[in-house]
């Protein structure tokens, strides 16, 4: 936990320093979505998952000597990286949302967000063969790099 300059406590779910963007993840389980109730349930929580995330990176500034002291692993450069080097991400159980933007904010499904980090081509197999056959790759190069990955 980050004390925020309103002397509150901000937790931070996920964050990685990648090739100069420090990446956040919010990562929310909901309960399926088999109704229209379901539905305006599932976007209200997602909603609130972006106003967190929008919370956390406007006071990431002034919280960052803090960041780069408890968490030292990370390598988080002395200088705040600026908002354009900052890239959050809802992670939702709901393939619904996936692909749902609100301002910078993107909301993905952990099946596709996790599947970018597997292996790079897609197969499939068809019934009653034995082996797999090459579909189409799920990114450009044949190791996850961050500019695949915000491109994607």
């Amino acid at each position: 936990m980050i004390e925020s300059p309103s002397a509150t406590f901000l937790e931070f779910d996920v964050m990685i320093w990648w090739e100069g963007y420090l990446s956040y993840w919010k990562q929310n389980a909901k309960k399926a979505v088999i109704s229209v109730a379901n539905y305006c349930r599932a976007k209200r929580q997602i909603e609130k998952s972006i106003d967190q995330l929008v919370l956390r990176r406007q006071v990431l500034p002034q919280v960052w000597p803090d960041l780069r002291e408890k968490m030292p692993s990370l390598g988080l450069p002395e200088q705040y990286a600026g908002d354009d080097r900052v890239l959050c991400i809802a992670i939702t159980n709901i393939m619904e949302f996936t692909g749902y933007v609100r301002g910078s904010i993107v909301v993905t499904d952990d099946w596709r967000f996790f599947r970018f980090f597997d292996e790079r081509r897609i197969k499939k197999r068809i019934v009653g063969e034995e082996t797999f056959t090459d579909v189409q790759p799920i990114r450009a190069s044949e190791e996850p790099t961050r500019p695949n990955w915000c491109n994607t």
